[in-house]
Order: C-alpha cells, then structure tokens, then sequence
C-alpha cells in the first residue's frame, strides 16, 4: 500500500510538473532566434517608405517613445517628431531621391531585444543638409543602427541612429 501511495504521489507531481510546464509555454515567452529575422523585413519597409515619400509609413514600426538621431545629430524623441521630420525632408531636398538598403547584422541582446545595423544608400537628392558631404559623387551612404524590443508579439525600434559615411571612411565600409 504503502509503494501503491508514493507511486500515486509521483504520478500526481509529474502531472503538476507538466501542467507548469504547459502554463508557462501558453505564456509569451522571449522571442526565439528565427523571429530575428522578422526584423529584417521592418529595416527594408525603411527604403521602401522613403522611396513612396511616406512619413508615416518611415515611423510605422518606431515605438511611440523611440528616439531618432539623425546625420546631423539632431536628436527626434518620438515617433512624431521623427514623422514631421521625415514629412518636411520628402518635401523638399529629399523629393526626388532613392533609398536603398543593405543589412549587415541583427543580434539577439538578452531574452526580447536585438540590436541591427544596415548601411542606406540615397542617390537622386537635390542637395544635401549643410555641412554634410557627399560619400562619393552623387552618393550618400549612412550606418543606421537600431535598438528594437520584442513585445506582446511584436518588434518596436525603440531607438536609432543614423551617421554618415565621410568620404575618406567609404573603404573601411
């Protein structure tokens, strides 16, 4: 009887164990590995948005608390400020440029955040913002590094910056 009861008791602990198990599965839980490739995807919306001159579009996957620091190191502290920025810019000296893009990293930074970086490549611009100098004739690159976090399901950009590739940097790209 006595084998019969601690045989009962091991069973129940098991199912407890796996109940557990199952609770904190059904819970959302950091986002593996794989799903850091989603953010590739909401990096390449970027070109895209630019190249459609839609600002709001731009911010779409900013967090509403994100902060942008630009080429000049004007720093934007919200997704709308980031979003009257980019609107102005499509009006005027950006109005008939193109945007393209290369990612160059995404990692994983604890158990919901990821780091990226890509490099932009504007062509087609009408002049440049003073003080800022062309990466090479008629080409502007930029680093633009994000900090993103994974929440409730889905990546925010919760902070960037962007820099531009002087001239003399261009090879060491």
């Amino acid at each position: 009887m006595k084998l019969e009861g601690s045989r009962s008791l091991a069973l129940r602990t098991v199912a407890v164990v796996l109940c557990i198990g199952a609770l904190l599965n059904s819970c959302q839980s950091p986002p593996p590995p794989a799903e850091l490739t989603e953010i590739e995807g909401l990096l390449l919306a970027l070109p895209a948005a630019w190249n459609q001159r839609d600002a709001e579009a731009w911010v779409a996957n900013f967090d509403q608390d994100s902060g942008f620091t630009n080429i000049l190191g004007m720093h934007f502290p919200d997704r709308s400020a980031n979003e009257a920025r980019h609107a102005e810019l499509f009006r005027t000296i950006f109005a008939n440029s193109t945007l393209s893009a290369e990612v160059l990293d995404i990692r994983a930074v604890g158990e919901t955040g990821a780091v990226a970086e890509l490099v932009f490549t504007l062509v087609g611009y009408e002049r440049l913002p003073p003080g800022m100098e062309e990466t090479e004739p008629g080409v502007l690159r930029t680093r633009l590094i994000t900090v993103w976090e994974h929440a409730n399901g889905v990546w925010r950009m919760v902070a960037a910056q962007n820099t531009a590739i002087a001239p003399v940097a261009a090879g060491i790209q």
